[in-house]
């Protein structure tokens, strides 16, 4: 019999097989049926075999989380610091790797969730989700591009400060609007660094902040599809990065990027126009950006981050099968599935049954390829996606879960 276990619109297929990721929300099963303290004399606690009386600490979890970054050409990054929302902080070592060890409480049926902040100087910051970590040495690939180069421009500009985003795109900053980390008037010189995410590059996209989560106006939440992505960052003269002032905005010009096959939007059409959350690792919708026929999405910020230019796109599950040559399914290997009709990515591992589970755009053309440890390609295909609108559990209960990609190494 399989046993089937809801988990945040994936499932969990027999007794430790998970179906990993559809929407990467962590979700934590409590047993309300035992305090979990013993009161007798031992301090043991028959059913979890912890002794929590001598210390009353909660005990650390055994998940771990490990990592190579490298940068566009798969050079390894040494240096970039690691940051995750648990507290925990390291840097890469000489061959862009990392490890964050004893993640999570140690509960047997907890989903360990970690959200990774990485940075190094003259690289844009970027940020990873990574889902259902456990003891097993999986290692994720995660890629950093450099940080365009500086503009510097004075504070104390009494006209309109435009500054150049990617190819003829811009930032407008209005005279006064400039301030520092407590709020007061920035003064002196700033140095803006605007780099453009070319979402039409695989690297460049796999190094943009998220999943492409996002929560809309609305309150709903979906799944994005990229016009058009960029890091805005400016920092004052001591170094410290400069916001807008609170009620103020300025304008951003974000150029339009055509997807692999291309789809031109019409003269004053409205895209979704989002900041990206570092502590939720969603992107947030905040308003609209028109398209100025200038081949130019142009909207209103109120602060400086990553934006992106984006649709919200409707979903399908779909897996990815590797094997090798005798039949045997292989597990832990990481399996990338890029749009090529769509600019978005998702990238899960291989389960005990050699199968990865991923939300992808319906009715689409994917490209996937087959990962080793180090982030070396073993094998590459194209697929179709079906044209079946759905999450993976909704997907798995009505039977209609496609496999559309089978490799054999």
């Amino acid at each position: 019999m399989i046993k089937r276990t809801v988990l945040d619109g994936a499932a969990v297929l027999g007794v430790a097989l998970v179906l990993s990721a559809c929407t990467g929300a962590k979700d934590v099963t409590e047993d309300t049926s035992d305090s979990g303290v013993d009161t007798a004399d031992t301090g043991e606690d028959t059913d979890s075999g912890i002794d929590t009386a001598d210390t009353g600490e909660t005990p650390v979890g055994d998940a771990v989380l490990l990592g190579r970054v490298t940068d566009a050409a798969g050079a390894a990054i040494e240096g970039a610091s690691v940051t995750l929302d648990s507290g925990d902080t390291t840097q890469t070592d000489a061959n862009g790797g990392f490890r964050v060890e004893n993640l999570g409480t140690g509960a047997d049926e907890e989903i360990v969730r970690a959200i990774a902040t990485f940075s190094k100087d003259g690289f844009m910051g970027t940020t990873r989700i990574f889902d259902n970590l456990d003891a097993t040495e999986r290692t994720w690939r995660v890629s950093m591009i450099p940080r365009a180069a500086g503009q510097t421009f004075d504070t104390a500009a009494v006209d309109d400060v435009r500054l150049e985003l990617g190819v003829d795109g811009g930032l407008t900053i209005s005279p006064g609007t400039l301030v520092d980390e407590d709020g007061a008037a920035a003064t002196g010189q700033a140095t803006a660094y605007l780099t453009m995410i070319n979402v039409d590059d695989d690297t460049a996209l796999r190094a943009a902040p998220g999943d492409f989560s996002a929560k809309l106006d609305d309150g709903s939440e979906g799944f994005l599809d990229s016009w058009g992505m960029a890091e805005l960052l400016i920092l004052g003269a001591d170094g410290r990065e400069l916001q807008l002032a609170a009620g103020t905005t300025a304008e951003v010009e974000m150029p339009i990027v055509f997807p692999r096959i291309g789809r031109e939007p019409n003269p004053g059409e409205l895209i979704g126009f989002f900041w990206f959350d570092e502590a939720t690792g969603q992107w947030m919708q905040d308003g609209e950006a028109t398209n100025g026929n200038n081949g130019m999405f142009i909207g209103e910020i109120d602060r400086f981050d990553h934006w992106n230019s984006d649709k919200v796109m409707e979903t399908t599950c779909v897996s990815a099968h590797v094997e090798d040559a005798a039949g045997l399914a292989q597990e832990n290997l990481q399996v990338v599935a890029m749009g090529i009709d769509y600019t978005n990515y998702t990238d899960h591992f291989t389960d005990a049954s050699g199968d990865a589970y991923m939300l992808v755009r319906r009715d689409s053309t994917l490209s996937f390829t087959v990962l080793d440890a180090s982030g070396a390609e073993l094998a590459t295909m194209t697929a179709s996606t079906p044209n079946t609108i759905g999450d993976c559990q909704s997907l798995l209960d009505a039977g209609q879960l496609s496999e559309v990609a089978f490799f054999t190494l």
